[in-house]
């Protein structure tokens, strides 16, 4: 039976194995083969997620070559250097794609700043300039406890000397324009001042 929203596609598969009784692809494949295939922003938290979980880049590595030629190799290829066990979230890596994208410097995920004797983390940040991102979730960064523990946070981190920076889920999804210019903009007037 032909389904107009079914499409068909053949190919050799190895490296098969049995998951609780069924034949399926090995994980490494099935990233791979998801990271040629998803969008950017899904693929790279994907990518993200398995080194997570356990898989050894070397071994994404190898399927990937064992996928060479086929569509959506060098997506999959680009993406797989980025990928960073370091991220915590999928929506920290959806945001560190959208940084890569726009041109921004390569940003650390998951950034260490001592303030005051107390370690803070951002997600991601740009240490030689000290400029910080954060993304701010709903589920993290609302209630009535939100503003009682985001601000004095947020005023470390200033005092230290960082600039901060927030995305949120319509930002990074919609607007992507509405961290990264004023991002790139602190990033340049930083360049400068260092080269004056």
């Amino acid at each position: 039976m032909s389904r107009p929203e079914l499409v068909v596609h053949r190919e050799k598969t190895s490296g098969l194995v049995r998951v609780g009784g069924v034949l399926t692809t090995s994980a490494a494949r099935t990233a791979i083969d998801l990271a040629r295939n998803y969008n950017r922003l899904d693929a790279l938290a994907l990518l993200d997620r398995c080194l997570q979980r356990g898989l050894d880049k070397r071994v994404l590595y190898d399927e990937l070559d064992r996928q060479t030629g086929k569509r959506g190799y060098r997506q999959a290829s680009e993406l797989l250097g980025y990928a960073d066990v370091r991220a915590e979230s999928p929506m920290e890596s959806r945001t560190r794609m959208r940084c890569i994208h726009a041109g921004l410097p390569m940003p650390t995920p998951q950034v260490v700043v001592w303030c005051g004797g107390v370690a803070r983390r951002l997600d991601l940040g740009w240490e030689e300039w000290l400029i910080g991102l954060d993304f701010e979730s709903a589920q993290f960064h609302s209630g009535a406890d939100a503003a009682t523990r985001d601000n004095p946070r947020h005023n470390a981190l200033v005092l230290a000397g960082w600039q901060m920076y927030y995305a949120t889920a319509g930002s990074v999804y919609r607007n992507p324009e509405q961290f990264i210019g004023p991002i790139r903009a602190a990033i340049e007037l930083a360049r400068r001042r260092s080269s004056a």
